[in-house]
């Protein structure tokens, strides 16, 4: 999945959530970061550097990016986006209690 396959919404929650996940446990490791950046090749680099900084700006506390959240209402987006989140969390070999809650709360939240 790119993110021409999503629809604007569910670019602005990915990239919220990308961006949170990275930044769960205060610290950004060269694994994490490596990560990030295949994961920018990967779904498009110019545009997802574009949506990350949307993210930052439209989504700047975690009650605005739950309610992006709860709009993304495609199966297969949320567990892309889900299976995204897991490989950023697992990226430096070591999932942080803050990672593990991030996904636990998304887990809940779309049925996954």
């Amino acid at each position: 999945m790119t993110l021409d396959d999503l629809e604007p919404h569910e670019r602005l929650a990915f990239a919220g959530l990308v961006r949170t996940m990275v930044r769960a446990d205060g610290v950004l490791t060269a694994a994490e970061s490596a990560a990030l950046s295949t994961l920018a090749r990967e779904v498009g680099s110019l545009r997802f550097w574009r949506c990350m900084t949307e993210a930052q700006q439209a989504l700047p506390d975690m009650e605005d990016l739950s309610d992006a959240a709860r709009n993304v209402s495609r199966p297969p987006v949320q567990q892309w986006i889900y299976e995204v989140l897991v490989g950023m969390a697992a990226a430096d070999g070591n999932m942080g209690e803050a990672e593990g809650r991030l996904l636990d709360w998304l887990r809940a939240l779309w049925g996954l």
